[in-house]
């Protein structure tokens, strides 16, 4: 699985030369945007699937699109809005402010044995799981009865 952003070169979280578990994620290159607002992401896999979590603390299942591109590519997009003139109005201005607008696309290109139509996502306590089943292979039994000729 390739996370490419629209901010950052591709990343291969699959490839143990390509990325380093020792320290967390960030994108290699990041344009005009603070780290802060990137998720944290982590990726692990079992038997039967991937797992992509990401943390989105705050955010609402309205705040996030995930969809398959054509080229079979999985892109998560979160973007949460900041309240109306009016809503800002009722609260009062701020004398610091550390929550702002948060616009974030991310583009995974999965791997070969990812079950595309079976992907699902779950959202809970700030975490987003996204679910990549894995395809089933068949394993050809070995066993048989040879003949002697």
């Amino acid at each position: 699985m390739y996370p490419t952003k629209k901010i950052s070169q591709s990343l291969d979280f699959f490839d143990p030369f390509d990325f380093d578990f020792f320290t967390p994620w960030t994108p290699r290159t990041i344009e005009n945007q603070s780290s802060r607002h990137l998720p944290r992401t982590n990726v692990r896999h079992n038997d039967t699937a991937y797992f992509v979590e990401m943390a989105v603390p705050g955010m609402s299942r309205n705040d996030l699109n995930i969809t398959l591109n054509d080229e079979g590519n999985l892109v998560v997009k979160m973007q949460h809005q900041q309240k109306s003139e009016e809503q800002k109005k009722e609260q009062g201005r701020y004398l610091r402010r550390e929550f702002s607008e948060v616009n974030f696309e991310q583009t995974y290109v999965l791997p070969d044995d990812v079950e595309k139509q079976g992907i699902t996502a779950a959202m809970a306590d700030g975490i987003l799981t996204i679910t990549l089943p894995k395809i089933k292979e068949e394993k050809p039994s070995v066993a048989r009865q040879i003949n002697i000729d």
